[in-house]
């Protein structure tokens, strides 16, 4: 799984373990110098060196005796320097790796949240989504930072191991022997890290879940006083979070003192058996620095492991989320959608949210004629907005096809068809800066007449004459410091200012009082002249001037028709109006 998520790096990796290894080499070069350091200062002591150490003896007999100590000394101190020289390179390019793979996993992330289908994004939590974007991208780089360290210590466990078997095979073989003992037993103990792991992923998840709830709930919250409730939740999800990584970080903490008392047992237990034969001092000298060098990496090596596996809940999260298979984007066609001149039409639609859910749509079969203002009604739940959807091509159908001018929706580019909409949905979403830069997100480049005629269109020059800063005004967090009408036609200069073919309304009065409906109205009868207009609509004031209604109820199209045809066929649109006009003439109880 790390392998994907590396795959544009896979050249960082066999830098990094060359560079650990060629570190390793050095120290062993440096750390085998000593058997002519001490040979130089006990020339008493017999000299039963490997064959193999006798090179190095032989580096130094060309300079005088009263030399070589000085010579070896340096020789040693230069090994050190390039040992450090080159493990600075190797933490600099790791850093370098780790900041880079953070930063390339996010973005990655981020954009898999934009292009894929918008049923993949609605079947997850806010919070859990959000807890991969921030969180387990972090846990996920830290992951690959460890994979590099197992590398590493492993690649110089061998070097290191390899000296210790040209110094004494015997004695390394008893060693050997101790430390998979010594592995076995911190593997023993440190064994759950993986399942907590997995765990501390999914109690992330609910504690952002629990925080962006808390943040965009604020006033349900208080209005209902369940600060308290909310605050005991917040505290259980936190505290899981917290226990969590507390029994991880214990299980973490473990490797380095088990195999630290472990560890000097053992060098105490060699130097023990050594000194019953202390005819080769240089040799033993030698093979306690490279135990003592030794012994850190393999300790680290366990420490990287355990939590390489307390990691993996992060990974898998990570991974498949940007894995394709479960989670595809929708598909570019390869036409470039030109305007459209005679119909929309669906054919046999059927869509579903989810295998095994009954269908929001289900085989609809309508057209959308180009040029004329379309009504779309029903109850709620019908599958309205799904139908916005579909024609958004933000879903694709499950069955069916959508055709524009004869041509597959499926077959157009994305970008060259949306662009001819613009789109007022219900739940108004603006951006925390400028009232401006709110409307010129529908069209980034528009000239600032165009910017002038979609505010006077929207009518949202009538409100932004009274603000301090008139359309530099920053409208807040999802434009709370407006109200509903306000954001409205905010939101309706934004899709005006687009000059698109096409504009759909998903029930964009359906919240606001009359006189914010009235305005907005009057800019759709201005705006809507001549164009094409599809209008999802609960008030059916709204549909006065529609040239066409669909009625859908329970995913299907049970009614079509001018408005006048369906109030005379007395139908479920007719039934809808009476209901609807009955509400608004009924006295008030205030």
């Amino acid at each position: 799984m790390l392998l994907t998520v590396l795959r544009s790096h896979l050249w960082s990796l066999p830098a990094i373990v060359g560079l650990g290894v060629l570190a390793a080499l050095i120290d062993g070069v440096g750390l085998s110098l000593f058997m002519p350091l001490v040979d130089q200062v006990s020339p008493s002591s017999p000299t039963t060196q490997p064959m193999w150490a006798q090179y190095l003896f032989d580096l130094f007999d060309g300079l005088p005796a009263e030399r070589r100590v000085a010579a070896i000394g340096l020789a040693i101190f230069v090994a050190i320097v390039l040992r450090a020289v080159i493990t600075l390179v190797n933490s600099a390019l790791q850093a370098w790796l780790n900041t880079r793979i953070t930063h390339e996993l996010r973005t990655r992330i981020h954009d898999r949240l934009l292009e894929m289908e918008m049923r993949h994004v609605e079947r997850a939590t806010a919070g859990s989504l959000l807890n991969v974007l921030t969180t387990e991208t972090w846990r996920t780089s830290d992951a690959l930072y460890l994979v590099a360290h197992l590398l590493i210590s492993g690649s110089t466990v061998l070097v290191y191991a390899t000296l210790l078997v040209l110094l004494s095979p015997g004695l390394t073989a008893i060693v050997a022997v101790a430390l998979l003992v010594i592995s076995l037993v911190v593997r023993r103990v440190t064994g759950h890290a993986r399942s907590l792991g997995r765990h501390a992923t999914k109690a992330n998840s609910l504690l952002t879940e629990r925080m962006t709830e808390s943040i965009a709930g604020v006033v349900v919250i208080r209005a209902f006083d369940r600060q308290r409730a909310e605050a005991a939740r917040f505290e259980e999800a936190s505290q899981d979070v917290a226990g969590t990584f507390l029994r991880m970080s214990i299980i973490a903490g473990l490797v380095g003192p088990l195999s630290e008392v472990l560890s000097a047992g053992l060098l105490v237990g060699v130097v023990v058996y050594s000194l019953q034969d202390p005819s080769n001092l240089p040799v033993l000298v030698v093979f306690m620095l490279v135990l003592y060098r030794l012994q850190p990496r393999v300790q680290m090596f366990e420490v990287a492991r355990t939590e390489l596996n307390a990691l993996g809940g992060a990974i898998e999260a990570v991974v498949d989320l940007l894995d394709d298979s479960t989670r595809p984007a929708l598909p570019d066609g390869p036409l470039t959608a030109a305007r459209p001149t005679e119909a929309i039409t669906f054919v046999d639609v059927t869509f579903r949210y989810d295998t095994g859910m009954p269908p929001a749509i289900a085989n609809a079969s309508f057209s959308v004629p180009i040029g004329k203002t379309t009504a779309i009604v029903g109850p709620s739940g019908a599958g309205k907005s799904t139908l916005a959807k579909l024609l958004l091509r933000l879903v694709d159908p499950d069955d069916g096809e959508v055709l524009v001018d004869g041509v597959p929706l499926r077959d157009l580019r994305l970008a060259s068809w949306r662009d001819q909409i613009g789109f007022v949905g219900q739940d108004t979403y603006l951006f925390n800066t400028s009232i401006r830069e709110n409307i010129v997100y529908g069209r980034p480049d528009a000239p600032e007449e165009d910017v002038m005629d979609a505010v006077r269109l929207a009518h949202v020059d009538e409100f932004v004459a009274d603000l301090p800063a008139g359309l530099e005004t920053v409208v807040g967090d999802h434009g709370t410091r407006l109200s509903g009408g306000q954001r409205q036609r905010i939101a309706l200069a934004r899709a005006i200012i687009r000059k698109p073919e096409i504009l759909v309304l998903d029930e964009a009065t359906n919240a606001l009082d009359s006189r914010s409906e009235r305005l907005i109205q009057d800019a759709l009868d201005r705006y809507g002249r001549n164009r094409t207009v599809v209008v999802i609509a609960h008030r059916f004031s709204t549909i006065e001037q529609a040239d066409h209604v669909l009625v859908l109820d329970g995913g299907r199209i049970t009614e079509h028709g001018s408005r006048d045809e369906l109030l005379a066929a007395g139908g479920l649109f007719s039934e809808l109006d009476d209901l609807q006009r009955l509400r608004e003439t009924r006295p008030s109880t205030e």
